[in-house]
This record gives C-alpha cells, sequence and structure tokens, in this order.
C-alpha cells in the first residue's frame, strides 16, 4: 500500500497490517478516532480552546480535506451508516478557502447564541477546531411573543398589531450538523503508526538498548524528555511539528491508555494556543506549560543528545 497519512476506510482489509477489524476494535475501546474527508462551506473557526467546549465564533470558510471527529462520532459510526456531526477538528489548514467574517455570509443575522465572536481573528495554519456549519434560522421577536400570548389568552387578535409582530421576527445564527457516511470515513496513519507499529516493530528494536540510552534516560528529570525519547525511537527523523501532532494524538485520542505519555504527565495540548498544561517535574508537584516555540527547542536538544549517545 502506498504510504500516504489518510486512507479510506474501505481500503482497509483482513490483510492488511493493522487489520481492518483491529481498527474497528480500537474505535470501540475509544484508543482510536477516525477521520472524514468533507467538502463543506460556510464551516465557522471555533476559537479559544483545544476542544470544542467554549462557543466563541471566529471567521467563516469553506474547506475541501480531511478532519478528526470526536471519540463519540467514531463509535457511532461502528453501529450505523452515517451520523450527524456539529463539530470537527481540522487536519489539514492549508486547504482552508475563501475566509470571511460571518456577517458577510449573513449580514442581517444576530449572534446571541455565541459567547463571543471574534470576526478579524485570522483563520490557524495549525490543526484547529471548526462548527461543521453555521446557519441562520428565523426567531420571534418580542413583539410577536406579546400578540402570541394574547391570542391564547383571548382567542382573538388586532390584525394590525398582529402584522407589525410578523415583521419583528428575526434571523439568528446557529451552528448546524452536516451529516456524514461512511463513505467519507478516514484513518490517519500517524495514529495507526502510534497505537500498533509502536508494539509490533519498536519492542525488537528496544529489546537491547544501548548503554548510554539508559544513561541518558536515567538523566531525564523533565518527564517530556522521556515522552520525546519514546517518540524518537519510532520516528528518529520526524520534525517538531510532526511529533507535536503524534504528541497531541496521543493525549487526546487515548483517555485510558497512552502509548508515549504512558505517564499521564500532560493534561492536555492547545493545538489552537500551541502549547502544553502541566507537564510536571519530577522534582515539583507544580504544573507548568511549554509553548510550542520551546518544545521546538527541546526536541532539538534531545536530537543532539541522542546522536551523541548513539556515536
Amino acid at each position: 500500500m502506498q504510504k500516504r497519512r489518510f486512507y479510506r476506510l474501505e481500503e482497509l482489509t483482513n490483510t492488511t497490517t493493522p487489520t481492518k477489524g483491529d481498527l474497528l476494535n480500537a474505535v470501540d475501546e475509544g484508543k482510536l478516532t477516525y477521520c472524514a474527508f468533507v467538502d463543506a462551506k460556510a464551516v465557522g473557526s471555533l476559537l479559544g480552546q483545544s476542544k470544542p467546549i467554549s462557543s466563541t465564533l471566529g471567521q467563516l470558510f469553506d474547506y475541501k480535506g480531511v478532519v478528526k471527529l470526536s471519540q463519540k462520532e467514531s463509535q457511532a459510526f461502528n453501529l450505523q451508516e452515517s451520523a450527524e456531526v456539529k463539530t470537527f477538528l481540522v487536519l489539514e489548514p492549508e486547504k482552508v478557502s475563501n475566509a470571511r467574517r460571518h456577517d458577510a455570509e449573513f449580514p442581517k443575522a444576530r449572534v446571541r447564541l455565541f459567547d463571543k465572536v471574534r470576526a478579524h481573528e485570522p483563520i490557524s495554519d495549525k490543526p484547529f477546531w471548526a462548527y461543521s456549519k453555521i446557519g441562520e434560522q428565523a426567531v420571534m421577536g418580542d413583539d410577536f411573543k406579546d400578540q402570541a400570548k394574547d391570542f391564547n389568552a383571548t382567542g382573538s387578535f388586532d390584525l394590525f398589531k398582529a402584522l407589525d409582530a410578523f415583521s419583528s421576527i428575526e434571523q439568528e445564527l446557529v451552528p448546524m450538523a452536516i451529516s456524514i457516511n461512511q463513505k467519507q470515513l478516514m484513518v490517519d496513519s500517524n495514529a495507526i503508526d502510534s497505537l500498533f507499529v509502536k508494539n509490533d516493530t519498536v519492542e525488537k528494536e528496544t529489546q537491547a538498548p544501548k548503554q548510554a540510552d539508559k544513561a541518558l534516560r536515567s538523566i531525564n528529570r523533565y518527564p517530556l524528555n522521556d515522552i520525546l525519547d519514546s517518540l524518537l525511537d519510532v520516528y528518529p527523523n520526524a520534525l517538531s511539528d510532526q511529533l507535536w501532532v503524534l504528541l497531541s494524538d496521543d493525549v487526546k485520542s487515548n483517555p485510558d491508555e497512552r502509548v508515549f505519555d504512558v505517564g499521564f504527565a500532560i493534561d492536555d495540548i492547545d493545538d489552537e494556543e500551541r502549547v502544553i498544561y502541566h507537564v510536571r517535574r519530577l522534582t515539583s508537584h507544580a504544573p507548568e506549560t511549554t509553548s510550542y516555540d520551546s518544545f521546538k527547542n527541546i526536541v532539538s536538544r534531545r536530537k543532539k543528545r541522542r546522536a551523541v549517545a548513539s556515536s
């Protein structure tokens, strides 16, 4: 099979490694989530969080590319042909097009349903969460509600007041769902490698680790160093941004058991703000954060030290 990042689920069979059955089981156990190819219009960027738990709307855009689904949505696809999806993680931000303000698309719609609206916030060039579709719906104004109450109470209404009440109906901006079917499902080879390949191949490579590697690990006082060493054992030539994505997938896709962060030293990774939260030093219980720039520097230092140790 040609090596690429994303594979359609239908491409995987009972003869591939891992098998399609292995993947279905991993999704059922919450160790793997599906991706999907979408061609969506009026997608809304969801700002401020690494997960869709706030309702801060950024710019709208069109997107034709791969997204990552939630664990709950992924498990639903193992039982049904399609599912309604309201949020997803945009994995190929370079394929975003036609970025625009919400009022350019919906000039008369109010935005009361969102906590915040940051229409000037640029679209991220890193993976980010988004509302799968932004649309508008009609809402009753106060005059219409008053007329409805009067009619319910008296059984009659004033025609002219009723006409005025109908004119008070407004449009409101709302997040909407899009339907995704099984034919759109894909799997991320990075996630597959981190979940399956490590157990199948790296274990053999590390059965007789070099003494220098043991010494290197023994002096690590910062858990992120050990985590990076685990990643670099599998992906020695990976770039910093690739290691970031692999680590982010490990943290977010494996709530009960992680492949690289086996000690659960990382509480969360915010892909929007590019920050790792709560990496604890062994000598302190105080939580810390690591920015993406710091992460790149740490990766560079680890690679240099590993090169020295192996020489």
